[in-house]
């Protein structure tokens, strides 16, 4: 049973104002007596700060899962995907630069190069055909043949041992299973050297004395 309490009010007549005791005694009276008009009015603040603290929690939530829901989708937005498919990627392309002067002087063929859209890399197969963005290798080619060999990175190429005189390397752009995506041929000229006489030393040491 809750507890009660008497106001003490009725032993003192009502004037302008209820007195001191009398309000006192009715706030005491109040919490003893269950009057929860001021814990109501709190417990309702309380209840809707809650309440507003939720909902923004959930609207914080729906803008985060929006959010990556539009990064996971970004073809329906109209913008390419991460990778694009192998046949959907732009031609491959070849760039093979004249040989570098000073080495062919000597009898030495080197070519550098480049690639557009295309990965020199050592690897091989039907699968790493499908391999997005686009890889494969090189195929040189010296005087039409016999030999091809795969050059498998972006090193230049080197060839030595060529008779002084006109020479044609084919150099190819090849895919993993040596199908070939472009070709460049690069003309060189292999120099005469001068052949330095054997006793040239000796007739100089002749003709200082």
């Amino acid at each position: 049973m809750p507890r009660t309490c008497q106001p003490a009010g009725w032993l003192y007549p009502s004037v302008s104002g209820m007195p001191a005791h009398t309000r006192a005694c009715k706030s005491a009276c109040a919490r003893h007596s269950g009057d929860t008009s001021g814990a109501s009015n709190a417990g309702t603040a309380t209840h809707r700060r809650h309440t507003l603290r939720r909902q923004l929690t959930l609207a914080a939530a729906g803008a985060l899962f929006s959010i990556a829901a539009w990064a996971q989708a970004p073809t329906e937005a109209g913008r390419p995907p991460a990778i694009l498919p192998v046949e959907s990627e732009a031609p491959a392309r070849l760039v093979v630069y004249p040989a570098l002067p000073e080495p062919l002087a000597r009898g030495v063929i080197i070519l550098h190069h480049r690639t557009e859209n295309f990965r020199i890399i050592p690897i091989f197969g039907k699968e790493a055909a499908e391999v997005s963005p686009r890889v494969g290798h090189l195929h040189v080619t010296v005087d039409d043949g016999p030999a091809t060999w795969a050059h498998t990175s972006g090193d230049p190429i080197i060839v030595v041992g060529l008779k002084p005189g006109p020479h044609k390397l084919q150099v190819e752009l090849a895919d993993p299973t040596h199908m070939i995506l472009g070709s460049q041929i690069v003309d060189v000229t292999i120099p005469e050297r001068k052949a330095s006489s054997a006793n040239g030393p000796a007739e100089q040491h002749a003709h200082a004395h």
